[in-house]
């Protein structure tokens, strides 16, 4: 059996995202749609 080392949250709240979604929010960062922004600029 595999064991998963991410933490899951099934409470009420912030709930865990996948990778996928953290991946796409890291590169889109620094340079949010190819806008040359940041998205804290934003």
């Amino acid at each position: 059996m595999t064991t998963s080392t991410r933490v899951h949250n099934f409470c009420a709240g912030p709930c865990t995202l996948p990778v996928s979604v953290l991946e796409e929010v890291r590169d889109e960062l620094l340079d949010f749609g190819g806008t040359g922004m940041s998205i804290v600029e934003a």
